[in-house]
């Protein structure tokens, strides 16, 4: 697989993020770097759901569902638009995956086995991101940790400090959360 490379700045694609921001009309100079920033997070995220494979199988827990995907652009403008991001370089949820756990044991001992390996990436997000000791107003429950790449190896290095939010959940939360997320639309 060839994988999309980081062709700006960080200091463009934050310029970029706040004239998204601000206009909310894609220009094409904006639309590439967008379409750049978005599609050079492809390749952190396959990284962590190949992580997050390798760990579960080795735990040997059954029934638990990885999925990944990349915010929709569309919907990385709204965040931006809405200020529920102030800054496009430093978006922590374009690469995200899930996984999605049979039940509370099972999510703990995934994520506490994720969190305590030896890797390139870092977590850079503290318990903010707990919505099981915090529930959302909304009664949203899960877990998200928010990941850094770093990697000192050659051309890896190109992708450091692109973050991957991972989400977990058991399948009752995610039904529930998938059901709001329908009703909302």
């Amino acid at each position: 697989v060839r994988w999309e490379r980081p062709r700006y700045s960080r200091s463009q694609v934050a310029k970029c993020g706040k004239r998204l921001a601000k206009d909310s009309v894609l220009q094409s100079g904006d639309l590439d770097i967008l379409h750049n920033w978005r599609a050079c997070h492809a390749y952190v995220l396959s990284i962590f759901v190949q992580g997050l494979n390798r760990k579960i199988k080795s735990l040997e827990l059954g029934g638990i569902v990885v999925t990944q995907r990349l915010k929709m652009k569309s919907t990385i403008v709204d965040k931006l638009i809405q200020g529920r991001s102030m800054d496009l370089s430093s978006m922590h949820d374009i690469a995200g995956c899930r996984v999605i756990c049979n039940n509370l044991a099972e999510l703990e001992k995934i994520r506490t086995a994720f969190n305590s390996r030896r890797v390139l990436h870092r977590r850079v997000s503290d318990e903010k991101f707990n919505y099981l000791c915090n529930p959302k107003a909304s009664g949203y429950r899960g877990i998200h940790d928010v990941f850094s790449h770093e990697s000192k190896m050659g051309e890896m290095a190109l992708w450091n400090n692109l973050k991957v939010e991972v989400q977990y959940r058991t399948h009752v939360q995610h039904a529930w959360a998938t059901g709001v997320e329908v009703c909302d639309r």
